[in-house]
């Protein structure tokens, strides 16, 4: 290997033990992978491991997130779904009133005109 190659590797995982060490770690290993993992058929094994723990640790993190807020959302629609319940019972409950005030006003009604026709008999 050229010394100038392996003098770019030497100081390309230098700087990225020490953005590592610094917590800059998520911010630089994107421009390090795209840039120099790869040099004259070279990979940096020791960046390429991390940026893989790395990239699990961040599918893990959003996999968390993404179950908390489904459990949330299954909540929600629960909760829809009681309140739903809930409305169609009343709606139940105004269509017995309405069809009880329907079959009272026929009643009445019929009552009304068998007596006007017994007035004018």
């Amino acid at each position: 290997m050229p010394e100038f190659a392996a003098s770019i590797l030497k100081t390309v995982d230098m700087s990225f033990q020490m953005n590592c060490l610094y917590g800059s770690f998520h911010q630089k290993i994107t421009v390090k992978r795209g840039k120099l993992l790869l040099f004259e058929g070279l990979f940096l094994n020791l960046s390429q491991e991390n940026f893989k723990t790395y990239k699990e640790r961040l599918l893990k993190k959003r996999l968390e997130k993404n179950q908390v807020d489904f459990d949330n959302l299954k909540e929600q629609l629960h909760d829809l779904e009681e309140k739903l319940a809930g409305e169609k019972d009343k709606e139940k409950e105004m269509n017995e009133k309405l069809r009880k005030y329907v079959h009272e006003s026929e009643v009445l009604q019929n009552k009304l005109n068998s007596s006007l026709a017994m007035r004018n008999s």
